[in-house]
């Protein structure tokens, strides 16, 4: 598969600007249900993407809705406080960030955080998410597969089974 795609380049760029500015963070990775993290983590999940009003830079806008999931563990102190404050910090990071690609990015817009999962007692953990839209613009290279494996899905009803 190609890693040279502009959607590659984005998801490159933002793990790496967000391992700059938090060195301590132990798991920073796609939003993944049912997994083990490390925590301070921040789980990247792309809420969804729609086409904007196309121009004559020759890429189609995408519009990128993002959700930073920013996950402490129960034994952090102040656990409700400080993982607001860890989203305020990421944040104050997107605020007219480029993730080093400015001719392929609009700053994010709408940026804003909310509550998110929690599990209270000893093996718990508390999370707030930080979302955000971002244009991205693509061009019309070719979508190559190369390198990733067939696999058959059935899909009922109550479960997703992949042979």
């Amino acid at each position: 598969m190609s890693n040279a795609s502009e959607i590659h380049q984005y998801h490159t760029q933002l793990i790496s600007t967000l391992q700059a500015a938090f060195p301590s963070v132990q798991t920073l990775a796609a939003y993944r249900i049912n997994e083990t993290l490390a925590t301070p983590a921040i789980l990247i999940e792309v809420e969804g993407m729609t086409v904007g009003k196309l121009n004559s830079m020759g890429k189609t806008p995408l519009n990128l809705s993002m959700a930073l999931h920013c996950v402490l563990g129960h034994g952090t102190p102040n656990l409700e406080l400080e993982v607001r404050n860890f989203a305020s910090q990421v944040m104050n990071l997107l605020t007219n960030q480029y993730f080093n690609l400015p001719d392929l990015l609009e700053a994010p817009q709408n940026i804003s955080a909310q509550p998110g999962e929690f599990k209270p007692g000893k093996s718990g953990f508390d999370s707030f998410v930080v979302t955000f839209e971002q244009v991205i613009y693509v061009g019309e290279g070719a979508f190559d597969l190369t390198g990733v494996p067939a696999v058959e899905i059935h899909f009922n009803q109550n479960e997703v089974v992949v042979t």
